[in-house]
């Protein structure tokens, strides 16, 4: 049975808002990524009530089975608190190790050779032979072009070309433990967008009812319509997350981002595509054009990776994370440190801390929400994208205790929360994925429509004891309406009301 198949109720989004409300962090979201750290129950619902709103899974770090038993336990946890944080299933996406067994050491100056030919790693001998897994040639390099080793923490440059091996200079050795990872920050590789084992896990998410999907070392826009291809095949309506963190996703990041639901700022390997000094300034940028497109946005990598192992972060990475917040970004995630650190919940509550800090500076955005509407091609999307963004200045110009979004699929509350404006935005929905993947959302706080709730001419009612029931508003204080035409029909959102709750 998928995760939180039964609707959820007020009184469910009750105690999410003021779970939320009370921490701060009603307006950004945190992603937590589950590990053995946090792979009880227990650990997960304190760290849900600590503010975590999404649970993802990494399936490059874990078996089939482990990936099930955590699956399991974020189910169990949810089940236990009713509140409905959302699920991300990050895929693992191409990638090419080295298949040594046992550490080698690469001396500055030395050379080596690359091979895709599956044979034990020679060492002692006058040329190291170092094999590759997850690639089939080396045709696509060329002579002074850099291979990264272990994250970068070993650099080669090739000096000679080769089919199915390249030859090449040590630049920065060192020791290389087993199976690291590879990077080609100069080439462009023919590695596949989608894996076969990214298809089987598509496949296994979708059957479980997971939120959203990650889909990792996005080169184009072809590689998301694949992966959405594959949802459709299981009836998903899971949200496509495409990972930036290739030179290649750069290029062609507008037409990724329009077949995209969000993007994923992944700077640890996007550091290694480009030069890592431009990584901040190309966060910004891709947070705003997310925004722009009405887009969730998140940013992810090492923003608290001292607190893996300390209980404490340092100065830069508290400046990190606001800065993130000041960018725009709808989520930040958390990697190691909730997954294997030792401090997982003290991570989730400081990385809460930090946020709500840089949230009271932060100014609601309007100019964009302009701007990009005369781009939408079709009318009802650009009335959609104009009476969204007019919700969110109403609120602010009427001092709206909240914004009351009724929807289908998220994407009204989604354009509303672009603007960032401070005012929460209670997401309306029969729909219990729709709710979940609210959570994503900057702003965004989940209800609930019961079924009787089904005429528009009852909304105003369904409205007011939604606001009131999620605490949001008190007894006559105005809130904002916004909703279709057409009650519960799709891509209608055209409907602006201001009422008394």
């Amino acid at each position: 049975m998928p995760i939180g198949s039964a609707p959820f109720h007020f009184a469910a989004a009750a105690h999410a808002a003021q779970e939320r409300d009370s921490s701060g962090t009603f307006g950004i979201k945190i992603i937590a990524t589950v590990g053995p750290s946090c792979a009880s129950p227990t650990v997960l619902c304190e760290i849900a009530r600590a503010g975590m709103c999404v649970a993802r899974i990494n399936a490059s770090h874990s078996s089939p089975q482990e990936r099930q038993t955590l699956f399991e336990a974020v189910r169990a946890a949810q089940k236990k608190l009713k509140v409905p944080f959302a699920t991300l299933l990050d895929l693992k996406g191409p990638e090419v190790r080295t298949t040594n067994l046992k550490p080698v050491t690469l001396t500055q100056g030395s050379e080596i050779v690359l091979t895709v030919r599956q044979q034990r790693t020679q060492e002692g001998t006058a040329v190291l032979v170092l094999s590759l897994s997850g690639i089939r040639t080396l045709a696509f390099l060329r002579r002074r072009m850099r291979v990264f080793l272990n994250d970068g923490a070993q650099i080669l440059e090739v000096t000679d070309e080769g089919e199915t091996q390249v030859k090449a200079r040590v630049v920065v050795g060192g020791d290389i433990a087993p199976r690291r990872g590879v990077q080609f920050p100069d080439a462009t590789t023919v590695l596949r967008g989608i894996t076969a084992q990214d298809a089987r896990d598509i496949a296994w998410g979708a059957t479980m009812g997971f939120d959203a999907v990650a889909v990792s070392f996005v080169k184009n826009a072809s590689d998301i319509r694949r992966a959405r291809s594959l949802l459709a095949r299981y009836d998903s309506r899971a949200l496509l997350i495409a990972k930036i963190e290739t030179a290649e996703a750069l290029d062609h990041f507008q037409d990724i981002l329009r077949l995209s639901d969000g993007i994923m700022v992944a700077r640890g390997d996007l550091a290694l595509a480009i030069p890592a000094e431009r990584v901040p300034v190309v966060q910004k940028e891709l947070v705003r054009e997310a925004r722009a497109a009405g887009k969730y946005a998140i940013v992810a990598t090492q923003m608290l990776e001292t607190m893996t192992r300390n209980p404490s972060p340092t100065r830069a990475e508290i400046s990190d994370v606001a800065n993130a917040v000041l960018d725009g970004a709808d989520a930040l995630m958390l990697s190691a440190e909730t997954a294997i650190g030792d401090y997982p919940v003290a991570a989730v509550e400081t990385m809460r801390r930090i946020a709500a800090e840089a949230q009271t500076y932060k100014e609601p955005w309007d100019i964009p929400l302009r701007k990009s509407a005369k781009d939408m091609p079709a009318l009802n999307e650009r009335i959609s994208l104009s009476v969204a963004g007019q919700a969110a200045r109403l609120a602010r110009d009427v001092g709206a205790a909240c914004i009351v979004a009724f929807t289908e699929t998220g994407t009204t509350a989604r354009l509303v929360s672009r603007s960032q404006g401070g005012i929460p935005i209670l997401v309306v929905s029969q729909h219990a994925d729709t709710l979940r993947q609210a959570m994503f959302g900057y702003g965004l706080i989940p209800a609930a429509r019961p079924a009787r709730y089904t005429k528009r001419s009852r909304f105003s009612s369904l409205a007011r004891a939604a606001a009131r029931a999620s605490g949001l508003a008190r007894a006559y204080e105005p809130i904002v309406v916004i909703s279709g035409s057409i009650f519960g029909k799709l891509g209608e959102t055209n409907t602006l009301t201001v009422i008394a709750a």
